[in-house]
């Protein structure tokens, strides 16, 4: 049993000596090298100068970060100025298109043939109608008896007021006065025209019926079928060719026998496509419109208007082309509430709504000679005038008057006028400068450019179309 003891120690004492080193003296260095960091670190700036992931002191990144303070939440914005300019040019511009108007005499009435007011135009004797000598019976001798065949008179009429004239329509009424001393059944009337260096030709006819002495009776003398035969209508120098009818039995001179008189010639309805007279004051109207832009602002309701700062209304020279002098207004009737003391200024006569006249040293000159007649221009400021321009229209009414030559000089009365002659002229509204709107606004887009070159503050121009493009 010792001697197993004895073997197991010296077999342990063995394999211990044999499993280690034993230095020659103490080192508690090992012999390998490992290096085996644990955390890496690398600083990087994330705000400052050029070296920054974010340069903060770029002018345009000054207001980078936004602090919320109570939460400290963070937010990354930027900003960008725009400069809007005048704010006048972001009001929708308004313009109105150049406009013309023509406006034509149309059909022209004649009233009055004469201005004797002596009633007395022109006469047949006793004698020439009848046939019968003037001296040979008095009042109270038996009437004759009418012979078969009785004479016809031509009676040149007193018309100073009238020289020729083709006419379309209605009537001329011819008074006459039975001073022959004795009742008729009958006068019959023919009008005759009488040009000058032409022929007489009979233009119409008609007849009294029963007239008695002293009365005066109005044969109507009608224009028809003239449309369609306009030589059949026209008149010069009128004369009438007259006759009589009576019955002699039982009948006597109520006084000594003098004449049939025409007293009168009055137009009635009497219109004409063309005259050579002297006349009374013909008027004649025509409306225009001129048409707003609607591709910014629309006018959709009567009550949509756009207030101006400034702008003007031109009207061109006014050409005439009668022998009469115009008087002539033009009612701009959507153009309103413009300051009174436009009132008395050239042309204008009416700031509401806005009216202009041609009239005095402003008025239309008449046509001589062949040659048109022209008026002033008219210029009228705008400023601080309402338009109301329903559906982008603004309507205006001229209103044309001509002079009555009737008043005129006996040598001046006569003028030849056609219904074909015209006023005309252009009118422009334009220099429109807008303080107010009140209307639909079209939609605007802006679509931002580069920096203009000429204009560089750093900031963007909405209304520099260099800028900002609206479309």
């Amino acid at each position: 049993m010792q001697i197993q003891r004895l073997f197991l120690f010296l077999i342990a004492t063995t394999l211990v000596f044999a499993g280690c080193e034993v230095p020659k003296k103490p080192d508690f260095q090992t012999s390998q090298k490992v290096e085996a960091p644990i955390l890496y670190n690398k600083t990087y700036q994330f705000m400052g100068g050029s070296n920054a992931l974010i340069d903060t002191t770029s002018t345009d990144l000054d207001s980078l970060f936004v602090v919320d303070g109570t939460n400290n939440f963070i937010t990354i914005s930027k900003e960008q100025d725009f400069e809007f300019g005048d704010l006048n040019d972001a009001v929708p511009v308004v313009s109105v298109d150049p406009t013309s108007f023509e406006s034509q005499v149309g059909e022209i009435e004649v009233t009055d043939f004469s201005s004797d007011g002596s009633g007395h135009l022109g006469e047949a004797s006793f004698e020439d109608l009848t046939g019968v000598t003037q001296g040979s019976v008095g009042e109270g001798d038996n009437v004759p008896n009418q012979p078969p065949s009785t004479p016809e008179v031509t009676i040149d009429l007193n018309t100073d007021l009238f020289e020729s004239a083709t006419f379309k329509d209605g009537a001329l009424n011819i008074v006459l006065q039975n001073n022959l001393g004795f009742n008729l059944d009958d006068i019959n009337v023919t009008l005759v025209s009488s040009p000058t260096g032409g022929s007489e030709s009979d233009v119409a006819d008609g007849s009294s019926g029963t007239i008695n002495d002293g009365e005066q009776t109005t044969i109507s003398i009608p224009f028809t079928g003239c449309e369609a035969n306009p030589s059949s209508c026209q008149l010069a120098n009128p004369a009438v060719r007259v006759s009589i009818e009576w019955t002699g039995t039982g009948q006597t001179f109520q006084r000594d026998p003098e004449s049939l008189v025409v007293v009168s010639a009055v137009g009635d309805n009497l219109t004409a496509s063309q005259v050579q007279a002297a006349l009374d004051e013909q008027d004649f109207s025509t409306t225009s419109l001129a048409t707003f832009g609607d591709e910014e602002f629309e006018f959709t309701s009567p009550d949509h208007f756009v207030l101006l700062k400034s702008g003007r209304i031109l009207v061109s020279p006014i050409q005439n082309e009668m022998e009469f002098r115009i008087r002539l207004e033009i009612e701009f009737s959507d153009i309103r509430e413009c300051p009174a003391s436009l009132v008395g200024n050239d042309f204008v006569i009416d700031n509401d709504p806005l009216t202009i006249e041609y009239a005095g040293e402003q008025r239309i000159r008449r046509a001589e000679n062949g040659e048109p007649g022209f008026s002033p221009e008219a210029s009228v400021s705008l400023a601080n005038c309402k338009l109301y321009a329903t559906n982008n229209e603004v309507a205006y009414t001229i209103n044309a008057f001509t002079e009555n030559t009737k008043d005129n000089a006996p040598g001046d009365q006569i003028r030849v006028i056609n219904e074909t002659q015209s006023i005309s002229s252009d009118v422009e509204i334009s220099n429109l400068q807008i303080k107010e709107a009140t209307g639909i606004v079209r939609q605007q887009i802006v679509l931002l450019n580069d920096e203009d070159a000429d204009d560089v503050d750093e900031n963007l121009d909405l209304f520099n179309d260099n800028e900002a493009e609206l479309t």
